[in-house]
């Protein structure tokens, strides 16, 4: 984990929307987050071995999808349907924007969700902030 100065967290608020997952009993769960690169130049060198990767920054507005579930509710569908859900709507809204979205090697479970709603892996990486090896997933148009 890494830390961040109130300032910093600050502007990087400024370009995130955050959702909450609830379960049945309407219990927050979970969260989706997706955040706006104005600029995507930082990910873009970290990828820029990838030919395929780069085609995601040639189309506008570019936003990345991230979401975590309380460990208690994993594996019980609530990722799924709500990725897929988001999925859904967002598609109505942000047809003319590209989404991405980060996962490590070592989580077979968000890939299978991720590929499950329509992403499709285009790069690989290692993640500068973690270190951890690091898929490059994109949302087919």
């Amino acid at each position: 984990m890494y830390q961040i100065e109130r300032q910093d967290l600050m502007s990087e608020l400024g370009n995130m929307m955050i959702y909450c997952i609830y379960d049945q009993e309407h219990e927050p769960i979970g969260t989706i987050q997706i955040e706006n690169y104005p600029s995507s130049e930082a990910l873009k060198e970290q990828i820029s071995q990838e030919e395929k990767a780069e085609s995601l920054f040639n189309k506008g507005q570019t936003l990345e999808l991230s979401y975590a579930l309380s460990e208690e509710y994993r594996g019980q569908g609530f990722g799924k349907a709500a990725i897929t859900g988001w999925v859904r709507a967002i598609k109505e809204v942000e047809a003319s924007s590209q989404f991405f979205a980060v996962v490590d090697f070592d989580n077979p479970a968000s890939i299978k969700i991720l590929e499950y709603c329509g992403f499709f892996r285009v790069g690989s990486y290692v993640h500068e902030e973690t270190k951890n090896a690091t898929y490059l997933y994109t949302l087919s148009p």
